[in-house]
């Protein structure tokens, strides 16, 4: 009854980009939450990041007390979730089990930049310590999918993200109401965390100085959007950008769907930048020019694309207005901003957007 190893199984854990993917695999992961709508591609990828391991009967895959910040999912066969050697459910394939781990790995390494802003991170850690065993009871296969794995994934899978959060809150929402001290510790600690470090806003900000800036920026608000609802409109006048904590939103060129964003995506930058032309400009390396993209970020004030939000989401705006502080106390902040519009604003341009069209010509 040891736990399962890849030194113990030898050949019978698979991590192989060029691995075959067995349809049994994909059906499988098909039935589990966390990769809900995503496209077959998509879900052959991850099957090749993640380890397959086959359990026989009797024999842990995971044992109580264990660190982990790992899912798994079960392909074939079937295990059994023990707490103190009593059987409390059964799972077969489809089923998952190390979901909120998972997310909450996921959520500090987010903000593991800025630890000590946050403060004592046990409540998430705490997460990641395995409250059951979980033994083979007949003969199957498991993958294994570790943070690792997934995260590489997020900026071209806006909806993965969006289904391993709605996942994790709800299984902290249910520890919660059972009345579990760590989950509710970590959903507080989670309440705490401020955009502008979940936005990356802050990244290469020293300590101090993220400080300051957290201190002194005016509190935000999050809000409900409602799916089908639109919340930015192509040629409109925007001077905020838009933080998605929960959800899925489609963005739009000329009524043509370009990408997705989902939880940790920021959208809106490009017109946010055009309200600070001379941070555009101070932006700018002493070898680099004021080029036509830099001209035409700094003009941009109007959105290059309509966002619409096909599931329900919460949001944060956040203004020009309450960044300015944020800026006078770190270039950074801006810096990181702009790196992104460049990129948003130039993507506009090669999916037609008339006005990013029209800015980039001159």
């Amino acid at each position: 009854e040891d736990v399962v190893t890849p030194a113990q199984l030898g050949g019978s854990i698979v991590s192989d980009e060029f691995a075959l993917v067995l349809p049994s695999t994909i059906a499988s992961m098909r039935l589990c939450p966390i990769f809900h709508s995503l496209p077959t591609e998509m879900l052959e990828s991850i099957a090749r990041s993640g380890k397959r391991q086959v359990f026989s009967v009797g024999q842990k895959l995971i044992r109580a007390g264990d660190r982990g910040s790992s899912v798994f999912i079960i392909c074939s066969g079937t295990v059994s979730c023990q707490v103190d050697g009593c059987e409390v459910k059964t799972m077969s394939a489809g089923d998952s089990f190390g979901d909120m781990s998972i997310y909450c790995d996921i959520m500090f390494k987010i903000h593991e930049e800025h630890q000590p802003i946050i403060g004592d991170a046990g409540a998430l850690s705490s997460l990641l310590t395995r409250k059951a065993d979980i033994l083979g009871s007949e003969i199957g296969m498991a993958m294994e999918l570790t943070s690792s794995d997934l995260m590489p994934l997020f900026s071209t899978c806006a909806r993965l993200v969006c289904n391993i959060v709605r996942v994790g809150e709800g299984q902290m929402e249910e520890a919660c109401r059972n009345k579990s001290g760590q989950a509710l510790e970590a959903r507080r600690l989670l309440s705490t965390l401020h955009p502008l470090m979940t936005a990356g806003f802050l990244k290469g900000v020293g300590t101090d100085e993220a400080r300051r800036i957290i201190d002194s920026v005016a509190p935000f608000h999050s809000f409900q959007v409602k799916k089908n609802d639109s919340l930015v409109q192509q040629g409109a006048q925007g001077d905020s950008v838009f933080l998605v904590l929960s959800g899925l939103f489609s963005c739009q060129v000329n009524g043509k769907e370009v990408r997705l964003f989902g939880p940790w995506q920021i959208f809106g930058e490009v017109s946010l930048c055009a309200s600070f032309p001379e941070l555009v400009f101070k932006s700018l390396s002493d070898e680099d020019s004021y080029d036509r993209v830099s001209q035409a970020v700094a003009a941009c004030s109007v959105r290059t694309a309509d966002v619409v939000c096909l599931e329900d989401a919460r949001v944060v705006e956040i203004s020009a207005e309450k960044l300015v502080t944020a800026f006078d106390i770190s270039h950074q902040v801006f810096l990181n901003i702009f790196v992104l519009a460049q990129e948003r604003f130039m993507e506009a341009v090669s999916r037609g957007s008339i006005d990013a069209i029209l800015r980039y010509q001159g």
